[in-house]
């Protein structure tokens, strides 16, 4: 009967961790964004869809003359950005911000993207959002 339990708990572990180990593959953007190359990109926010798991800020970027739609998915969550004190109130269309952060590997779309790590508001004020919490470069 001891025998049986432990097996039990050993199969249970492995499952577990199993488990873990695919909502953390799940959650890599390495695949997706450039962590070799950081750009930053300046421009006037059109929409900010503050929402869980990633937040996207939309954005009119110039760039050689020519207005270019942008969108910035920022890694942290709501809550994690509202410990930066990145909030609704703090993120309105209208506002001109410089973002820090990583290209896509695909380009070719008439919106480019960007993956932010960082962030400049009008007043000056800059946030760094981290490596960390955009999973870039973590095992």
């Amino acid at each position: 009967m001891t025998l049986r339990k432990g097996m039990l708990m050993v199969a249970l572990a492995v499952a577990l961790g199993a488990a873990t180990a695919s909502v953390q593959a799940h959650h890599s953007v390495a695949n997706f964004w450039q962590a070799n190359k950081t750009i930053s990109v300046t421009g006037v926010i059109t929409k900010v869809l503050l929402v869980n798991p990633h937040p996207s800020i939309f954005m009119d970027v110039t760039e050689n003359g020519q207005v270019v739609k942008y969108v910035a998915i920022l890694g942290q969550g709501v809550s994690g950005l509202a410990g930066y004190g990145i909030t609704k109130d703090t993120l309105v269309p209208g506002t001109k911000l410089v973002l820090e952060g990583h290209p896509p590997k695909a380009e070719g779309s008439a919106t480019k993207g960007i993956l932010v790590n960082a962030l400049t508001l009008p007043d000056g004020k800059h946030i760094a959002l981290g490596e960390a919490g955009l999973g870039l470069g973590a095992n």
